[in-house]
């Protein structure tokens, strides 16, 4: 449950971040069994819209929000 919009975005960012590192991992395990030449190596991109979620992004969540995404200690 998310208590914004803002903290709904920040949870789905987290979540498409483990799946690019998920599929990446995928694709580095078929290349490397395949004997397939790997491309260049470039980061993946995830683009935010929501101007206050790329604030917090970059300040750092507050720490009551980490407590309530990891569970409270």
């Amino acid at each position: 449950m998310t208590t914004s919009s803002n903290h709904s975005d920040i949870l789905a960012l987290h979540e498409a971040s483990r799946e690019c590192v998920w599929l990446r991992s995928v694709i580095h395990h078929i290349q490397s069994t395949c004997a397939i030449p790997s491309a260049t190596d470039t980061p993946t991109i995830l683009n935010e819209d929501n101007v206050a979620c790329i604030a917090q992004i970059i300040e750092g969540l507050p720490f009551h929000l980490m407590l309530t995404q990891f569970g409270d200690p």
